[in-house]
C-alpha cells in the first residue's frame, strides 16, 4: 500500500502521542486507533496501516523470542531472562519456543540482535568452512 507523505507524517506524531516513558502505552495505542476509526479522517485506513507497522517496529525493538531444542527448565528461563534484562533493560516481552531442528543450544532474538549458540547454525559454519576449503 503506497502511503502518503502527509499521511505518514501524521502518522509518526499520532505514534509519538502513543509513547509513555519511551514505552507503547496500549490504552493510548486504543484510543487514538477508535478516534480515527470514529472521525474517519481522509486516507484513514493508510493512516492506521502506517501507525500499525511503527507499533509493530517498536514493540518488536522489547520483544525477546528464545528458541530452544528442548523445553527449558524455569531456573534456566530466569538466568537468560536476567541476562537479557541486563543487556536491555528491563520491560521486555518474552516469547519462549520449542524447535527440535536446532539440536542443541539455543538462539535468541530482541530486537535486531541475534545471539545463535545452536549446534545446527555451527554445522552449517563448519559446512561452509569445509566448502570453501574444498575449492
Amino acid at each position: 500500500m503506497k502511503i502518503r507523505k502527509d499521511t505518514q507524517t501524521l502518522a509518526r506524531r499520532l505514534f509519538g502521542l502513543c509513547l509513555v516513558d519511551g514505552r507503547v502505552d496500549e490504552e493510548k495505542v486504543r484510543t487514538i486507533s477508535q478516534r480515527i476509526l470514529a472521525d474517519k479522517p481522509r486516507n484513514y485506513i493508510a493512516l492506521l496501516h502506517a501507525l500499525t507497522k511503527l507499533i509493530g517496529y517498536e514493540m518488536r525493538r522489547y520483544t525477546a523470542t528464545i528458541q530452544s531444542a528442548q523445553e527449558l527448565t524455569d531456573a534456566e528461563k530466569s538466568e537468560i531472562r536476567q541476562k537479557l534484562e541486563k543487556k536491555y533493560g528491563t520491560g521486555l516481552i518474552f516469547e519462549w519456543h520449542i524447535d527440535p531442528s536446532l539440536i542443541g543450544g539455543i538462539k535468541m532474538r530482541v530486537g535486531d540482535d541475534l545471539i545463535d549458540g545452536s549446534i545446527s547454525s555451527r554445522i552449517d559454519r563448519l559446512k561452509l568452512l569445509a566448502s570453501s576449503f574444498s575449492k
